[in-house]
């Protein structure tokens, strides 16, 4: 029901799942109530509650310039398209695209 997250992959980091996590059970508890941990990785972001995370890439085109290097994430429940700006590996500004197409 939440908790889903954009984690920046590297090699041997923890993202401590699911010892730590954002994430709601369907029944409305948290998995956990431990969201972070020393030496566990924190997102780049999460959302709760959950919109569905399907798709997701970065733009490297040009015809939008101003996009280029965003990460564009489909949201099956939440039924957008969501544009997410990412910096220094914070996640530093979201924006809804397409709500209920």
């Amino acid at each position: 029901m939440g908790g889903d997250e954009l984690n920046l992959i590297r090699a041997g980091a923890n993202y401590g799942w699911p010892i730590i996590t954002y994430g709601i059970n369907y029944n409305g508890t948290p998995i956990t109530a431990s969201t972070a941990q020393e030496g566990m990785e924190q997102p780049v972001t999460q959302w709760t509650p959950s919109p569905a995370v399907c798709g997701i890439a970065f733009y490297t085109g040009t015809k939008f310039s101003r996009w280029t290097g965003n990460l564009f994430v489909t949201a099956l429940a939440g039924k957008h398209l969501r544009r997410v700006v990412v910096k220094e590996g914070k996640a530093i500004e979201q924006e809804v695209l397409l709500q209920d197409i």
